[in-house]
């Protein structure tokens, strides 16, 4: 069996070849910056990377193990900046895939917090309006597309370095 079969891809998360191509192109053991922690997302990257997690509901913070939590309420409508002052500097891969409910475009307003210059970037949900403005702000930014994920004519997510 293959060790991504016991997920359950796809609906409201991760799709399966976005996890596929994370295990290709990011070595087991690096670390992973995770904007909006996500019940498939968050288990998956826990098992085989340093994951840090920003979550903003308390209730999920430790519910997988191997997890840095970075627990960040929403506050007009984005994470809790004070919340977010401990991100770490160093990671190999940023997931873009939160807050829910809140509004990911304001990730754009607060770049200066995350590392975009020498790390993959992947949007999820990019068959979104919101979060395509995203993929197309960091492009602006000179991040290049490597990827767009699709189901169907439908791009799921999009991988930037």
């Amino acid at each position: 069996m293959d060790s991504l079969d016991k997920f359950s891809w796809g609906g409201s998360g991760m799709v399966r070849e976005c996890a596929e191509w994370i295990c290709e192109n990011i070595k087991a053991g690096a670390t992973v910056l995770e904007v909006g922690a996500g019940a498939v997302s968050t288990q998956f990257l826990s098992e085989r990377y340093t994951l840090h997690s920003i979550e903003q509901a308390g209730e999920w913070v430790g519910t997988y193990e191997n997890v840095n939590y970075i627990h960040a309420p929403l506050h007009n409508d984005w994470y809790s900046l004070e919340n977010l002052q401990r991100l770490p500097k160093d990671y190999d891969l940023l997931l873009i895939d939160g807050p829910v409910g809140g509004n990911r475009f304001k990730i754009m307003d607060h770049l200066d917090l995350f590392n975009i210059e020498n790390n993959f970037i992947i949007v999820d949900d990019t068959y979104r309006p919101l979060e395509r403005s995203i993929v197309n702000g960091l492009v602006a930014k000179g991040k290049e597309i490597v990827l767009e994920g699709k189901e169907g004519d439908a791009p799921q997510f999009t991988v930037l370095k």
